[in-house]
């Protein structure tokens, strides 16, 4: 090889690395984001593992559960011990508003909890379990409302694709770069963040900008804030619900109990996607999920 072409190449190769290595992980993340808005079409398969350690929470507190669940022994043995669960998921997006989302836990050997939340155009619906099924006022409520119940599938990618309110970039803070690592055969470089005090970590693929893997590892101080009155007499109007200041005071406790149990609880729930496939033509119709025959709707999932 010619000096001077040799000379070109290392020059070139380590402008490159150089360049590549000066990136801060604000910048990364930009990229991701402008990566994300530039797709017309998105889908993925993955599953969703969650190592939870509840035995720091009382679960006398916890909200929305039963007395009768909090006092048998099952749900006892299990709030002393840490559980595995694991969602196999499947999401599927595209511009400007058609989303669905599929997921299955598996709770036993002859029983799993499955769900969708879909818009094909004609409207936001959430599919939980067998009986709920609910048409929503927005998009946003319809993500949000399916976010836990589906290992976190419904949110990661869906908020960050269609750069709502929700976006879960816009709710991190204070980002540091760790060492790159590789998913699968993908080389990533690997960001951790903090999202209301707790530690969040993104596995990017190098060479397409994409999300391959999300850890949210539990604990750390609950959030000093919650949301506003006007966010929360919104989210009651989204849901059918008056905002009189009772319904105001009931979903501010709530929340401030959701949030100093999630800071109580251990462990980690790592979201990983794959088969990735972008900007193929969709159609309408696939979108719509397959709701079972004769099962009503409501105007709220709860």
């Amino acid at each position: 090889m010619n000096n001077n072409i040799m000379l070109t190449f290392f020059l070139a190769a380590f402008l490159a690395g150089s360049q590549a290595r000066g990136m801060t992980p604000e910048e990364i993340i930009q990229k991701v984001q402008e990566k994300y808005k530039s797709l017309s079409s998105y889908s993925a398969t993955g599953k969703t593992v969650s190592i939870i350690d509840a035995s720091g929470v009382d679960a006398s507190r916890l909200p929305g559960t039963p007395d009768g669940i909090k006092d048998s022994q099952v749900f006892k043995e299990a709030m002393n011990k840490p559980q595995t669960l694991t969602h196999t998921f499947t999401v599927k997006l595209a511009r400007p508003s058609l989303y669905r989302i599929d997921w299955e836990q598996k709770v036993h050997a002859a029983f799993s909890n499955k769900g969708a939340v879909w818009s094909d155009g004609e409207g936001n619906f959430l599919l939980m379990g067998e009986n709920s099924y609910s048409k929503l006022n927005s998009q946003e409520l319809a993500l949000a409302s399916a976010t836990g119940i589906s290992g976190g599938s419904a949110h990661t990618i869906p908020s960050i694709f269609f750069d709502g309110q929700s976006n879960l970039f816009k709710a991190m803070r204070e980002f540091s770069q760790q060492k790159d690592e590789k998913i699968e055969s993908d080389d990533c470089y690997v960001l951790a963040g903090n999202m209301a005090g707790q530690k969040m970590i993104f596995w990017i693929s190098k060479e397409s900008l994409l999300i391959r893997q999300r850890q949210h590892v539990l604990g750390g101080p609950a959030p000093q804030r919650g949301m506003s009155d006007e966010a929360i007499k919104e989210s009651l109007k989204a849901l059918n619900k008056e905002a009189t200041p009772a319904a105001i005071a009931e979903m501010k406790k709530t929340m401030q109990q959701a949030m100093l149990m999630t800071s109580k609880m251990k462990g980690s729930m790592t979201e990983t996607h794959q088969n990735i496939v972008i900007n193929q033509p969709t159609v309408k119709q696939s979108f719509r999920y397959p709701v079972p025959a004769g099962l009503k709707l409501s105007s709220s999932p709860f």
